[in-house]
């Protein structure tokens, strides 16, 4: 079935506006911060957030797993989400804009790795999120924008022993 760009944009609001709404009573800090995005914004956060859905989750347990990702944004804004958006596609090995329990794990541990990149607390800067976002499509060997397992494992590697940083610049 295909949707009209209004069938989306409605879908996309709708989810936004769900997400926020029960967000304001389990985490007020991060649902004020993505209530203040715009029209751009919203939409990249329904992208982000649509990864979590029709997972066999309830909807509490698919806040909380988007929760963890979106938390670690410092200021989310729509070039954020855009960005973030980005590096969840390379982990996306279904195509399904979906992400699976094992992708949501990888996602996690580079937000966590990439958060200390530039500044000693645990959120990403649109900056650090660049970083990441440059560290997957060059560990993208084969440009397909989504990286296999030995892909994946070169990029751990080249976090773990310093190098990455290092080649990125």
């Amino acid at each position: 079935m295909v949707m009209s760009r209004a069938e989306l944009d409605e879908k996309a609001h709708t989810l936004v506006n769900a997400f926020l709404a029960a967000t304001y009573e389990e985490d007020p800090g991060l649902a004020k911060s993505l209530a203040m995005l715009g029209e751009e914004g919203k939409l990249e956060l329904a992208g982000v957030l649509g990864r979590f859905e029709n997972r066999g989750l309830a909807p509490a347990q698919q806040r909380l797993m988007a929760r963890r990702f979106l938390g670690r944004l410092r200021k989310p804004t729509a070039q954020g989400l855009a960005l973030t958006n980005r590096v969840l596609d390379f982990l996306d090995r279904q195509g399904s804009s979906r992400l699976d329990d094992r992708a949501i794990a990888i996602g996690l541990e580079l937000l966590e790795a990439f958060a200390r990149v530039e500044s000693d607390n645990d959120t990403l800067s649109e900056r650090e999120l660049e970083l990441l976002g440059k560290a997957v499509r060059l560990y993208d060997r084969d440009d397909n924008r989504v990286l296999d397992d030995q892909e994946l494992e070169r990029l751990r590697a080249a976090l773990k022993d310093g190098t990455l940083l290092h080649t990125l610049g």
